[in-house]
């Protein structure tokens, strides 16, 4: 990738594939291709960058003149701080360029940030508030359907956080994020939301039956 970077001066940054690797250091999964990436215009990067991150931070190698035109990290953000940055430097126009080779091993375990889910919906929001900003300022942005772009993309957080407090068995916030109000209405949201009820449903009677017994 270094040498990508050599050869093309208006390369902001190259990126390369990664595992997914347990705790154990077994491999659990690879990323999908992300075909096309090289192909794409500042407005489509951005898109793609907004409906998931593409760029894996741990196999990023990029010029020090980047930063220093558009700042380094944001400490503010307590995670999705990879992200909040790449969108930047796709808001100045930076092109990025990815590698297919696998140069990153990635352990995800049950203490990762990215699973307190709380904090990462409330970042999430932030993350669509910039979006908004960069796209009423940058003209290269002009032909994006931001409104539903944006609306795709709340959906998106809240299933993301109903997934994740069922599986934490908390159906209460489940059902309120799973609700087709906040998730919209999909195969995938529908059925999380009944398995949501159903549980909830379970759980008042578990307790109804402790209250009777005691």
């Amino acid at each position: 990738m270094d040498a990508r970077l050599s050869s093309d001066v208006k390369l902001a940054l190259a990126h390369g594939h990664r595992k997914i690797i347990d705790s154990e250091g077994h491999v659990l999964r690879s990323d999908p291709p992300q075909e096309g990436l090289n192909g794409l215009d500042a407005g489509q990067c951005l898109v793609r960058m907004l409906k998931g991150n593409f760029v894996n931070a741990s196999s990023v190698v990029m010029r020090r003149s980047v930063l220093e035109d558009v700042g380094n990290f944001d400490e503010t953000f307590p995670c999705l701080v990879d992200k909040e940055l790449w969108l930047r430097l796709l808001n100045a126009g930076a092109r990025f360029y990815y590698d297919s080779e696998v140069v990153v091993l990635y352990r995800v375990h049950p203490r990762n940030i990215s699973k307190k889910t709380d904090l990462l919906l409330a970042t999430r929001r932030r993350i669509i508030d910039k979006a908004e900003e960069f796209m009423q300022g940058n003209a290269l942005f002009a032909d994006i359907d931001w409104p539903s772009l944006k609306k795709e993309m709340q959906r998106h957080i809240c299933r993301e956080a109903a997934e994740a407090h069922f599986a934490q068995g908390r159906c209460t916030q489940a059902l309120k994020y799973g609700s087709p109000l906040h998730s919209g209405v999909s195969r995938r949201s529908c059925a999380l939301f009944m398995r949501s009820l159903i549980l909830s449903i379970a759980n008042a009677g578990h307790r109804a039956d402790s209250r009777t017994t005691n």
